[in-house]
């Protein structure tokens, strides 16, 4: 898709496929239009038979997701994973009476105008055309973040689950938004809850699994950067919790939202090793404060390579649920043993 022109009285700005303002970062990532067509006629053609395609053919839906969704069905393979067009029918309940049956949302810390929702909701994609200041998506953005603070009584709102609902409300309805959001935070794979609650459970957790694998796969990076004292919770916490949408190009953000929605939490951190593999030259032989800002600069590198490079190389680093799970239990073990003896 070409980019559009939106005029507006003063100036004329131009949006990309995503819907964002170009920047001029020094970064073009490329866009295959002939490959992205061909691409959404064998997921349309899937689509139509999913359920015999999930059953037969597993290994080739795997494939296709990992090579990227079509933008043009992406929203609705998004709702299919994550089931959120079936919510409302499970739950017995349509959204919009959720937001009817609860007048009170104006009232609490969280939601009420001038609250935490409210001032993070300009500082969400502000560069995009629907959330910039008084565009129509802040509206949806808040009354989907509203919906949850009140639904969630343990996690109500976290800064960083706004990013989240941003990117579902690119590809999915407000309601199949709510919905995904829900799926999201209190189910498995993702349980994303404890990313969230007030004890950060899987943040601290993530720290220790991040040191694990650095170690396990770059070992050479590794040691140097613990000579420097550079950990993971310095540079992995918002890559992590809010699944690289708060600061990446967004070609990058949509491809490893693909394989997160149908695979689960392995590629966030294969995407974090692949980052770090591919800045590698630059960090080794840095001092502290050069390597540093080299790894969380990442993100705005005119030299950050293609989604397409990333995710290769991502993928070629062989972490697994079971290992995760593995240093998460270690990790959980060792916590005990240090409240025991505290």
């Amino acid at each position: 898709m070409e980019s559009e022109v939106i005029e507006t009285p003063s100036e004329v700005k131009k949006v990309d496929r995503f819907g964002f303002y170009e920047e001029d970062t020094g970064r073009k990532p490329a866009f295959d239009v002939k490959l992205e067509n061909q691409r959404l006629h064998k997921w349309l053609f899937m689509l139509k038979n999913w359920e015999k395609f999930c059953k037969e053919s597993p290994d080739v839906l795997k494939r296709r997701v990992r090579k990227g969704i079509p933008d043009a069905v992406r929203g609705r393979v998004w709702s299919i994973f994550l089931s959120a067009d079936v919510c409302s029918d499970i739950y017995h309940c349509g959204y919009e009476n959720l937001l009817s049956s609860h007048p009170t949302l104006e009232e609490n810390e969280f939601t009420r105008k001038g609250g935490v929702i409210d001032r993070d909701i300009n500082r969400t994609y502000p560069n995009h055309e629907d959330y910039e200041e008084s565009g129509m998506g802040q509206d949806t953005l808040k009354r989907v973040l509203f919906a949850f603070a009140d639904h969630d009584k343990e996690v109500k709102y976290t800064q960083g689950m706004n990013y989240i609902v941003g990117v579902l409300l690119n590809y999915m309805t407000e309601e199949e938004s709510y919905w995904a959001l829900c799926q999201l935070m209190e189910n498995s794979p993702f349980l994303m809850s404890k990313w969230f609650n007030q004890e950060l459970t899987m943040v601290h957790t993530s720290h220790y699994q991040m040191s694990k694998l650095l170690a396990k796969y770059i070992p050479e990076l590794d040691s140097y950067l613990t000579e420097l004292s550079i950990t993971p919770a310095m540079y992995c916490t918002e890559w992590f919790m809010c699944v690289y949408t708060r600061s990446f190009p967004y070609d990058v953000v949509v491809r490893v939202w693909d394989i997160f929605l149908s695979e689960g939490w392995v590629i966030v951190y294969q995407v974090a090793l692949a980052l770090l593999e591919l800045f590698k030259k630059d960090i080794l032989g840095k001092d502290f404060e050069d390597a540093y800002a080299v790894i969380s600069g990442i993100n705005r590198s005119p030299d950050l390579p293609s989604a397409d490079v990333i995710i290769d190389t991502a993928l070629r680093f062989n972490v697994t649920a079971e290992e995760l799970e593995g240093y998460r239990r270690e990790f959980a073990r060792m916590s005990m043993k240090k409240i025991s003896f505290s």
